[in-house]
């Protein structure tokens, strides 16, 4: 039976290196049982009620972020229930990437369906799913609680769907999904299904016909909406012509048995104009060292812990780490290289100018020491603290 208790020992087993630096929750053990159990207090508190998240914009979509100890412990307590009673958890991305590569290296025809859903989060209905739990007879009434308080304040009662940013917010979309994974998976003829999020890949037999369309149809039945622009259906014909198709970051090009990999257009294009921000930013600061830092973060990697227990193993990101199916001779790689390379050097237009006038050349130098390329085949690999992080990334947020 799981323990749906929240006391400062519970909170403790869910709490990462980056909740003790964020929340200011004490450098000895004791100062940070003391904080939980403050925390823990609090929340089961009968007059615990959640105040206003931060809110921002990403890529044109609104982002919450709680800002208060006892809202992001509540809502991460909750979640690690739901995941658990549910018994669901996001796929793996990387899994799902090497399964494909192999998958599409089979010199045999087959049907490959791409569905995109549209505004995964906020067209979720989430009465549906507080139904859901407040039936589910395993689930703690705090939970139910928590969860119910939580949809049912101010700001999210106006919002449409899952709000953005939150762990709670993916586990229940996931959940909301699991019979639709069901249906796909016992179409006929479909030997390989994966979705990560609201991106849904599909391989079958090309005897098959209808099966994109039916897809369709069920997600509309359960008054989802499709992104009819990122929606398509490939056929790959053995010695005919190669085609392309972009999932979770990458692009696969498929010819015969040899595929392709390489960083997907929508990614070098992100990448690209963080580079340009971080020069952006720099001309404004004149702060070098935080430029390069940007720029090292960016054609490098690194490891943080803000995924683990404090004793736990570290997060690893950056250009290897998020694109390992990739070769080392990219042509993504190179063409990354080459606009660094660029903006570094430009002397033209507006930007080039104010560049041009703060970089003398020993600067330069030392910036173009850092390659996407070196960064991707040595493993190069930064140390940032959280704070550093945080500052990094300032100059991105609203991109």
């Amino acid at each position: 039976m799981l323990d749906q208790t929240i006391s400062k020992s519970s909170l403790r087993s869910h709490c990462s290196a980056a909740d003790i630096y964020n929340f200011k929750l004490g450098w000895s053990l004791d100062e940070q049982l003391d904080s939980l159990e403050g925390i823990a207090n609090n929340i089961n508190s009968n007059e615990f009620k959640f105040s206003n998240f931060k809110s921002f914009s990403r890529n044109g979509k609104v982002v919450y972020k709680p800002v208060k100890a006892e809202d992001y412990f509540a809502v991460k307590i909750a979640n690690h229930h739901l995941k658990k009673i549910f018994s669901v958890k996001q796929s793996d991305r990387q899994t799902l990437v090497k399964q494909l590569k192999i998958l599409l290296q089979e010199n045999t025809p087959f049907k490959l369906i791409k569905i995109d859903i549209k505004s995964f989060y906020e067209t979720i209905p989430v009465e549906k799913l507080l139904k859901a739990c407040w039936d589910d007879p395993i689930l703690s009434y705090k939970t139910k609680e928590i969860i119910e308080l939580l949809f049912n304040t101010e700001q999210f009662k106006k919002a449409n769907g899952l709000p953005r940013g939150l762990s709670i917010s993916s586990t229940l979309s996931e959940y909301y999904l699991k019979d639709l994974d069901k249906f796909i998976r016992e179409l006929s003829g479909v030997y390989y299904s994966a979705r990560y999020v609201d991106d849904i890949i599909v391989l079958c037999t090309p005897s098959e016909m209808d099966h994109k369309e039916k897809i369709i149809e069920f997600i509309k039945g359960i008054e989802l909406k499709i992104n009819e622009f990122k929606t398509k259906q490939l056929n790959n014909k053995v010695g005919i012509e190669p085609f392309i198709v972009e999932f979770l970051g990458y692009q696969f090009k498929n010819e015969g048995r040899n595929v392709n990999v390489t960083i997907a257009e929508k990614k070098i294009k992100k990448i690209k104009t963080r580079i340009t921000l971080a020069f952006i930013s720099f001309t404004k600061s004149k702060n070098y060292n935080l430029l390069e830092k940007r720029i090292k973060f960016l054609t490098g990697n690194f490891k943080l812990d803000s995924r683990s227990k404090v004793s736990g193993d570290s997060l690893k990101g950056g250009i290897f780490y998020n694109f390992s199916e990739i070769p080392e001779n990219c042509e993504s790689l190179i063409e990354l290289d080459d606009y660094l390379k660029r903006i570094t050097l430009s002397k033209k237009g507006a930007l080039g100018e104010k560049i041009n006038s703060l970089l003398n050349n020993p600067i330069r130098r030392k910036l173009l020491r850092h390659s996407f390329q070196k960064g991707f085949k040595n493993r190069v690999c930064h140390n940032f603290n959280y704070k550093e992080v945080a500052e990094i990334k300032a100059c991105w947020i609203n991109e």
